[in-house]
């Protein structure tokens, strides 16, 4: 049964009304006609109605014409009669009559009596339902929102006596111009509705129920039946029916009609039976699928209601549309917004046609009633108008050139009812205090509806209502500009929410703390006829970018011979909105979400000529800000998040013990995935990458998430560009690839202190890492808790493509086995994924015994590589569990490679070999890496394996199956080819590698040295007593210049001694080259010539903080105080050089002098085509950084290998006619001509110099 808003299985749990009386039976006695001929009234002996004292029954269909353009009333209208039906039953709506207190409107779309003439002359009976509350899924159930506005502790639907007075005014209105319209008055109204389903509201006022049966019956008087309508169940009925007035009920498909008229019955035990909704179809929610009803049980139903010569409803026989911003919510678990179509899935179609519902409804009531001598009606054409183009208007922002807005200052937030504003959008601006410290969270409580978020005018994050999203992370700084643009989805039409305020109901927080002094501008768009004109010269947007939320304006053109016909509008690849149509709104598109694409066109809104089209878009645009005119609705739509709302009947996926395997969807997966690591690919390929481990027969993508990438200082956080992880995730799952998500905090990766921030060490001196040292712990769950909330849409169980969520991170291979931390970071992912997906944990599986790395409660998983036999690694995991999956969470195609090490290369026939070992013993394997990418910057990380320091190298091309470039080996082709014989391939081409750019050799020129001090480079220089780590200074990578005056009775060959010293210390005197310190050669210590005096200066490199192991902790720079025969050395000019960029030599120019490194070199070049990929080639340098077009590409250090070649993404180049930068910090010697190649061949295997 319909229940108004919801299916009442729904809603039976929610309530028991509290019953202020004993409800009272119906008298079962015959009410005679009056004198006159005219008379409609109820047969209690016969059980029937008499017309005109004749016995009567009627098949009614309910249509509201505040849904349907007045134009087509007469021809909907005519289609009822035409189906057979012998009356229509409509609503009276309040707030389409009375918008606004006082004002009454009966003309033009609110003609109500002239509908009434219409369905008289049609041939109908009228069955008039005035509320005042009418439901009917629309705004407030049709009661004003002025009611709120003015009254706003008003009872509504009870004795109250402001809502009573009110109605009392509404009513003796709106029955006065009724009266003459009675059947009993020579009118076709047979029927008048007391109320609307009562009896599922909680109020259950008896006597507000007499009041307003009074008021009726004293305008209605003997001329019509007075009648109630309820659920077809005895509780409903209880309190919905009234003394004197008639009981019906409603119900549809899915109710037994011998229970819902026996229901009937206890209350009205004599009398017609009657339906008063019987439900040919049903609502929908933004959100949720359309909702269908099968015409085989519609005409079922129909048959059982005539054999007991029962008179029916259909509700709805046409639904029409909800135009402007009149479509209501419901609210059962969550805020539940309709959509603008109330096409309803009726007999007759949203655009007026019959459907093949209608000729069958027609053809049976053909069988037991005769059909009226009216033509069977046909579809009517549509018109496909084709596409039209948008422009940029004007930004909501800008509001001042905004017509009808009104901005509103206010120490609190207000309502959409304070600022006198029924529908629409209203803009909440304030200044974030000082007293605010990241990481924020912004606590919109009781927010109504939806919230777009921003900060100084950038989008943040969206708070919403229907998920119940009222928190998020927030990064804002003082006094920056925080706005939400709130949009009002509808209020409640059904229940015991009805009363629903819109906008800000409580004060937003940020970390608990109100956020007071409020600037709020309103946005009714009710008048956007000033769009056209200001289109002509658009207001540029106070940022310079022309993006939502704006107002876009196109045009529609229709040659002078054309006929206007019914038309859909299809936003598809805009966000959210409103389209208005030569000023009529059409109300609001949610493409994305669904389940409606399409708005309805009425013909009767067009025109020869020019037509007007304007958008008003709040969240996105597509690439080309357009929307197409079609013939076609689009309602059917799978909503994103219908996968996640039936979760555990349809979207799960978990650990099936029984079977040794996963369970997706209920159905057995296993899955053959690949490491690949967005930090370290340019974003512009990261499509490319995933759409290559697609086509390899991969099916999952493994990730880890690197804390340092997203948050480089305390609470600055950076999730946009190439830190954009949720562009990188939706692009995986468009991708048709499912998602492994490592959040660490520990990641390893062979980065730079395995992903952790190095401002850990600044903040915390003596942080134990890895531990449950309080300060490590607070830090790690404010970043978890940020980063986890951003993620957790993308869960499996939510809707999204995570299937699997890793614990840490190799834990049993840290010495300090810490059960304390385990279990903290095991609860706290936890509470943060819930069961939205699988959590995990992954140890070696031979080379350490298990037992530190297994955390209760979460499953085990192994790594190892060609090295280790499966069925060795399969014993480790039965030794954690004796059922469930077998999974390699890293199987390692490759390995990691050192500065002055031989290249590590695993040869792929071994590869293969054990992946088929793994496929045919049934494990689900990670391939890591897949495509491992470069360490751009200063990211790479370093080991200390053996007490000896290796950094790594800048490539991590890992000898991957995709290259450092992304171009497929033969590694690649061969796991290809080997998965094919497993699983189906996905049709995708075949991917081959990409060429390269061969562009030639360039000539470097001298830019400035370090030590020069006629064109000071720019940098920041700091005087200090004693040397200061970087993580003292508060730098993260790159140099640190430690420069002092050595002592004068210090004598030829004193012996510098720096034992504190991380990574490579370059030695000078008078800025003469002496020498080299070195952390990974062991040597810490050089003998000084002649060095009283003289200025002593150390270029400190930090060659990467190791990244695996109990050293991660690892300081850099200089942290203990250099010796000189052994006595400390104090008074120290401390210049840093981060190199994040160039700007230190920016507005520098070449010079003619001969340089010695350290120093700055640099070349310009123009592309003689499209920039593709290429290498650099640095032989014959010595060791550096190189920077293309201010992008830090990595270090070089040719002279040791076995890396010769730096990766260069064509992306980082700029095509012709511009001029591209290449600049080189070298530090320690050049090459003879100062030269450099861009090359097509990669050189990563140099015998290292021993």
């Amino acid at each position: 049964m319909r229940f108004c808003g919801k299916p009442a299985k729904m809603y039976f749990h929610s309530f028991q009304p509290f019953l202020r009386e004993s409800s009272e039976v119906a008298k079962p006695h015959t009410i005679r006609p009056p004198k006159s001929k005219r008379s409609f009234v109820i047969d209690y002996e016969n059980n029937t109605f008499l017309k005109d004292g004749q016995p009567f029954k009627y098949i009614a269909g309910s249509l509201h014409y505040f849904r349907v353009p007045r134009v087509y009333w007469r021809d909907r209208l005519r289609k009822y009669r035409a189906a057979g039906l012998n009356a229509v039953t409509t609503y009276v709506e309040w707030s389409t009559h009375e918008p606004t207190s006082g004002d009454y409107r009966f003309s033009g779309e609110e003609d109500l009596e002239y509908f009434l003439q219409l369905a008289q002359n049609e041939d109908l009976l009228v069955i008039l339902r005035p509320g005042p509350y009418i439901c009917a899924e629309r705004d407030f159930g049709g009661l004003p929102p002025w009611l709120l506005m003015r009254y706003p502790n008003i009872e509504l639907r009870t004795n109250d006596k402001d809502y009573q007075a009110e109605v009392k005014k509404w009513f003796d209105v709106l029955l006065a111009r009724m009266n003459k319209y009675l059947y009993g008055n020579g009118g076709p109204i047979i029927m008048v509705q007391v109320e609307n389903e009562y009896g599922s509201y909680p109020a259950c006022d008896a006597e507000h129920k007499i009041w307003l049966r009074d008021l009726m019956k004293s305008h209605v008087q003997d001329a019509a039946v007075l009648f109630t309508t309820d659920g077809g169940a005895e509780y409903f009925l209880r309190c919905g029916t009234i003394p004197d007035v008639y009981p019906t009920v409603d119900f549809g498909t899915g109710a037994s009609v011998e229970d819902s008229f026996r229901a009937m019955r206890i209350y009205a035990s004599k009398g017609p039976l009657v339906n008063s909704e019987f439900y040919p179809g049903w609502l929908s929610h933004w959100e949720e699928k359309m909702e269908r009803v099968n015409t085989t049980l519609i005409l079922k139903t129909m048959t059982e209601m005539i054999e007991r010569n029962a008179s029916f409803n259909f509700y709805m026989f046409y639904g029409g549309t909800n135009f402007g911003f009149m479509n209501g919510a419901n609210f059962g678990e969550n805020y539940e917004p309709q959509l603008t179509s109330y096409d309803y899935d009726a007999p007759i179609d949203e655009a007026g046609d019959p459907t093949p519902k209608y000729y069958a409804i027609r053809e049976l009531i053909g069988k037991h009633f005769p059909l009226p001598k009216i033509p069977v009606p046909k579809p009517a054409p549509r018109a496909d108008y084709g596409t039209v183009s948008l422009k940029f208007v004007v930004s909501l922002f800008d509001y001042k050139s905004i017509q009808d807005t009104k901005t509103v200052v206010s120490h609190r937030p207000s309502t959409f009812e304070d600022l006198k504003l029924n529908y629409g959008y209203v803009l909440y601006q304030t200044k974030i205090p000082d007293n605010i410290a990241d990481p924020s969270v912004l606590d919109v409580s009781n927010l109504r509806d939806r919230a777009l978020v921003y900060v100084n005018q950038e989008p943040v994050t969206i708070l919403t209502r229907s998920r119940n999203i009222y928190r998020a992370p927030l990064l804002a700084f003082s006094k920056s500009t925080l706005s939400l643009l709130v949009e009002n989805q509808g209020r409640i039409n059904f229940g015991r929410f009805l009363k629903d305020l819109k906008g800000l109901i409580e004060v937003p927080k940020i970390n608990g703390v109100p956020l007071y002094s409020w600037e709020m501008t309103t946005f009714p768009f009710a008048n956007v006829s000033w769009v056209p004109a200001a289109a002509e010269s658009p207001v540029k947007h106070v940022s310079g970018r022309e993006r939502p939320p704006a107002i876009y304006y196109g045009k529609l053109i229709l040659p002078k011979d054309a006929v206007p016909e019914n038309t859909f509008v299809d936003p598809t690849g805009w966000g959210k909105g409103i389209i208005f149509v030569n000023e009529h709104n059409l109300g609001r598109y949610w493409p994305a979400i669904g389940s409606q694409v399409t708005l309805f066109v009425p013909g009767s809104y067009l025109r020869v000529g020019v037509n007007h089209i304007v958008v008003v878009e709040t969240e996105s645009t597509p690439e080309k800000s357009s929307v197409r005119f079609t013939d076609k609705p689009y309602l059917d739509k799978i909503p994103p998040k219908i996968e996640a709302e039936t979760i555990f009947i349809k979207r799960s996926f978990e650990i099936d013990f029984k079977n040794n395997g996963f369970l997706k969807d209920g159905k057995p997966f296993r899955y053959v995935s690949g490491d690949i690591h967005y930090f370290r690919i340019p974003r512009p390929y990261w499509r490319d990458r995933l759409r290559k481990y697609r086509a390899a027969g991969l099916n999952v993508i493994s990730v880890y998430v690197e804390w340092s990438t997203h948050e480089p200082r305390p609470r600055q956080y950076c999730f946009t560009g190439q830190a954009d992880v949720e562009y990188f995730i939706k692009l995986a799952s468009e991708e048709g690839l499912l998602v492994i998500l490592r959040p660490g905090p520990y990641i390893c990766a062979e980065r730079d202190m395995g992903g952790f921030p190095f401002w850990l060490m600044t903040k915390y001196p003596k942080i134990s890492l890895r531990t449950n040292d309080p300060d490590f712990q607070r830090e790690a769950e404010i970043w978890l808790k940020l980063m986890m909330l951003r993620l957790s849409k993308y869960f499996y169980g939510n809707g999204g493509p995570i299937i699997i969520v890793q614990v840490e991170n190799e834990y049993g291979l840290l010495p300090d086995c810490n059960e304390l931390y385990k279990i903290w970071m095991r609860d706290l992912i936890r509470f943060l994924v819930q069961d939205k997906a699988v959590l995990f944990s992954l140890d070696r599986s031979v080379d350490l015994p298990t037992g530190c790395g297994v955390i209760p409660g979460i499953y085990t998983t192994v790594d190892f590589g060609i090295e280790v036999d499966p069925r060795k690694a399969e014993g480790v995991i039965r030794g954690c569990y004796k059922k469930g999956p077998l999974v390699c969470t890293e199987f390692y195609t490759g390995w990691i490679n050192y500065w002055g090490h031989n290249i590590k290369q695993k040869n792929y026939t071994q590869i293969l070999k054990s992946s088929k070992q793994m496929l045919d013993q049934g494990w689900s394997f990670n391939y890591y890496m897949f495509h491992g990418g470069t360490n751009f910057g200063f990211t790479n990380g370093a080991s200390d394996l053996a007490a000896t320091y290796q950094s790594q190298i800048t490539s991590y091309d890992y000898d991957a199956p995709l290259d450092e470039a992304g171009d497929p080996t033969l590694k690649f082709y061969s796991i290809r080819n080997l998965l094919s014989k497993y699983f189906v391939l996905p049709n995708i081409p075949v991917p081959k590698p990409a060429p390269k750019g061969n562009y030639g050799v360039f000539t470097l020129r001298p830019i400035q040295s370090l030590f020069n001090s006629t064109s000071p480079i720019h940098l920041t220089s700091r005087q200090e007593k004693s040397t200061k780590s970087f993580e003292e200074l508060g730098q993260c990578g790159g140099y640190v210049l430690y420069e002092t005056v050595v002592p004068a009775n210090v004598k030829d060959g004193a012996l510098l001694d720096i034992c504190s010293m991380h990574d490579r210390a370059n030695v000078y005197l008078n800025h003469n080259f002496i020498g080299i310190l070195s952390r990974s050669e062991n040597v810490y210590s050089i003998s000084l010539p002649s060095p009283a005096n003289k200025i002593l200066s150390l270029l400190v490199e930090n060659q990467g903080r190791i990244s695996f192991g109990r050293n991660i902790k690892d300081v850099k720079g200089i942290f203990a105080p250099p010796k000189i025969n052994n006595i400390p050395l104090v008074g120290w000019k401390i210049t840093q050089l981060p190199l994040d960029d160039t700007s230190c030599i920016r507005n520098l120019f070449p010079t003619q002098n001969k340089l010695t490194p350290p120093a700055f070199y640099s070349a310009e070049f123009t592309l003689p085509s499209f920039p593709l990929d290429t290498y650099v080639d640095v032989s014959g340098w010595g060791k550096g950084v190189i920077f293309v077009n201010d992008i830090n590409i990595g270090r070089y250090w040719p002279s040791v290998g076995p890396q010769v070649t730096l990766y260069l993404p064509g992306c980082y180049l700029r095509p012709p006619p511009l001029k591209n930068v290449i600049t080189l910090f070298e530090t320690e010697f050049t090459h003879p001509l100062r030269e450099i190649a861009l090359r097509d061949k990669p050189f990563l295997n140099k015998t290292p110099t021993t």
